[in-house]
């Protein structure tokens, strides 16, 4: 919406959402993960699956963000389960504020069946967004969970969309949109989630390198060993202000102290290495297609979008 509409008053369409869920885990992962989709504002939301084996879930958003046609993009992993009003969420947002650029949504964890392991990846990676949390802007995006323009998002020249840069890219308002929830519910194997923490933290450590200087990067390779004790204080904080919390977070302490070893191994080896390079095995190929659940709209007027996956479109 122009200046000029904004000062006549003029309320602007409501914007199109698309959702773009990567897919990484199981079949049925991905069914659970469509189910709780269903009928979620289906006139103002188009859904794409993006999965390829071998590529990393930022690179799968970049996919799906090219072929997406919604004014506003949601990233999704097949790890969650969106709750009830959580499409709709994400367009009264953007749609009450259209200055707004990005949100993160929030994260729940509340099965008690879950296994310690669990709830310690939960809390290594998305305790800032279990509630409660004060609306407003976030120091980090919901990587399971946030929404972005599109446009904005493709200004960046990058093959991959990452919650890290995205967000320190932007510059306009950013928001926490409290009603855009989704559950975590994926299972862990023990090797699966120290091996995701060492990776993910290398991940990390390789971006921080982009534009340091000679002298920054050796800073961050003496400060190594720091990494662990800021990483135990930060998610010490962040569960101090969520009571409900407490008795569980202690419950599997010393697993959640584990996985964050790794995770500070892996991000000072990612100061030593520099960014991870995709491998040019998994660059993407030419016959890849695009899939939506039965009866999903095709794309922007009426055609069918460039597609992602190397497996047949989704049913």
């Amino acid at each position: 919406m122009s200046g000029r509409d904004a000062r006549r008053g003029e309320i602007p369409p409501t914007p199109r959402l698309s959702i773009i869920l990567t897919a990484t885990d199981t079949a049925g992962a991905l069914a659970r993960s469509l189910q709780a989709l269903k009928g979620q504002a289906p006139d103002l939301v188009e859904i794409l699956v993006v999965n390829d084996p071998g590529l990393t879930v930022p690179r799968l958003r970049r996919i799906g963000l090219e072929a997406a046609g919604g004014e506003i993009v949601a990233f999704l992993e097949d790890s969650c389960e969106a709750l009830p009003g959580w499409a709709e969420a994400w367009i009264a947002a953007f749609s009450a504020n259209p200055t707004l650029e990005a949100a993160s949504g929030l994260v729940e964890h509340d099965d008690p069946g879950t296994t310690p392991l669990d709830r310690a990846v939960v809390y290594c990676e998305y305790a800032p967004f279990l509630p409660p949390v004060r609306p407003g802007r976030p120091r980090r995006l919901a990587g399971n969970n946030f929404a972005v323009r599109r446009e904005l998002a493709l200004a960046d020249p990058a093959s991959e969309v990452h919650e890290t840069v995205l967000l320190s890219a932007i510059r306009g308002p950013v928001a926490t949109v409290t009603a855009a929830r989704v559950r975590h519910v994926r299972s862990f194997p023990v090797r699966e989630a120290f091996a995701d923490r060492f990776r993910y933290g290398r991940e990390y450590g390789g971006l921080r390198t982009i534009g340091a200087s000679p002298i920054g990067r050796w800073a961050g390779l003496v400060a190594g060993p720091a990494i662990f004790a800021v990483q135990v204080i930060r998610l010490s904080a962040t569960i101090i202000g969520k009571p409900r919390q407490w008795a569980r977070f202690l419950g599997c302490l010393p697993i959640t102290l584990a996985l964050l070893a790794s995770w500070s191994l892996g991000e000072w080896w990612g100061w030593t290495r520099g960014p991870i390079r995709q491998r040019s095995s998994t660059a993407r190929k030419p016959h890849e297609r695009a899939g939506r659940p039965p009866g999903q709209a095709p794309g922007r007027n009426g055609s069918p979008r460039p597609g992602y996956t190397t497996r047949p479109p989704v049913s």
